[in-house]
């Protein structure tokens, strides 16, 4: 549990590193953003979120209603920087957003621009929407956030 809250306090505070960082004193590996993002939104269910979350690291913090959606939030136990925003539809996770400081997400946001698995599809002055494999990323400047749903026909 404790190495589980380390490698994700490490992974969010190490976010420019493009393709992953052995530690030499560690018996882990701090991987790019994204593919914590979509492991933690392939495994989680709305009915399983508290549970698998709390595994994680994170620690409820509310419920909110947005539109027709119920919004549950989590923070990092140990870090007040962090915090995930889930959107559920009955028992389907819609939506997931990542929200963190300002430089960090930076970071995260130069990264994935970087990365060439990653196709920029959509730019605003408030989003940027990028694709890859069955998922779309939305990097939303004014909340520093990184959102991760799974991508629809309008994404291609």
């Amino acid at each position: 549990m404790k190495k589980i809250k380390h490698l994700l306090v490490l992974l969010f505070l190490l976010l420019s590193t493009a393709t992953g960082y052995a530690q030499n004193d560690q018996d882990y590996i701090v991987e790019k953003p994204t593919v914590t993002i979509e492991h933690l939104y392939k495994n989680i269910t709305c009915s399983n979120q508290k549970k698998f979350l709390e595994e994680q690291g994170f620690k409820y913090d509310r419920m909110l209603k947005v539109e027709q959606t119920n919004a549950y939030i989590y923070s990092l136990e140990d870090d007040n920087d962090v915090s995930i925003f889930l959107y559920c539809y009955k028992s389907e996770a819609l939506h997931m957003s990542f929200n963190m400081a300002e430089d960090v997400f930076t970071e995260a946001k130069n990264t994935t621009i970087k990365d060439r698995e990653f196709k920029k599809i959509k730019q605003t002055s408030e989003d940027t929407i990028f694709t890859k494999g069955a998922y779309a990323y939305i990097f939303s400047n004014k909340s520093h956030s990184i959102g991760i749903r799974v991508k629809t026909r309008d994404d291609n």
